[in-house]
């Protein structure tokens, strides 16, 4: 392809941008990735459980959610899809086992209840005093399990794109592949 103007460098340098950010294996998908690993090192590495088997959905749950490519800009969000986050009374996951909660199934409010502690804001009152296990933020229960403490993993994914230009990096690495060669400072 032969450049004939600044503009259309511009464009071609804008449009290989977007492309390395929204193809198969590309930035979305490895921040993705990236949040997903750090979810399976705050949270699931955290402690192991003693009331219920592992689901994974929380981690498997992260999906990209509206991202949008405009002429200057890719805009995108890394949220969960609840949906994928199931109840199940038989194996304790998702589902509150204490029949003085409010709310028994709070497999769409598991994201927010691990991330900022909302744990008692969406069972109702009642709950955290159900045989003896009532703990707060930064105790460790009779069980050992110290899992009511917030888990801020979006925040933590972001700071570790954001410091050393890791995000930076991503970009000249899917650059690379279209053949363009970069250097950002």
């Amino acid at each position: 392809m032969e450049i004939k103007s600044i503009e259309q460098l511009k464009e071609e340098v804008l449009e290989s941008v977007i492309t390395a950010f929204m193809t198969k294996n590309g930035i979305l998908e490895q921040v993705i990735d990236k949040t997903k690993d750090t979810i399976t090192e705050m949270v699931y590495e955290s402690y192991d459980p003693t009331m219920y088997e592992r689901t994974y959905q929380l981690r498997d749950s992260v999906t990209l959610e509206g991202a949008t490519e405009t002429a200057t800009s890719v805009k995108y969000r890394v949220a969960h899809d609840t949906d994928r986050i199931i109840a199940d009374i038989g194996g304790n996951q998702h589902y509150l086992v204490n029949p003085k909660a409010t709310n028994r199934d709070v497999s769409k409010w598991i994201p927010d209840i691990v991330v900022h502690n909302k744990y008692g804001y969406y069972t109702g009152p009642g709950d955290g005093q159900f045989e003896g296990y009532q703990h707060h933020i930064g105790e460790t229960n009779k069980l050992g399990e110290t899992w009511r403490r917030p888990h801020p993993y979006f925040e933590k994914t972001a700071e570790e794109l954001e410091t050393n230009s890791k995000i930076t990096k991503m970009l000249q690495s899917e650059l690379k592949k279209l053949g363009i060669r970069s250097r950002i400072k």
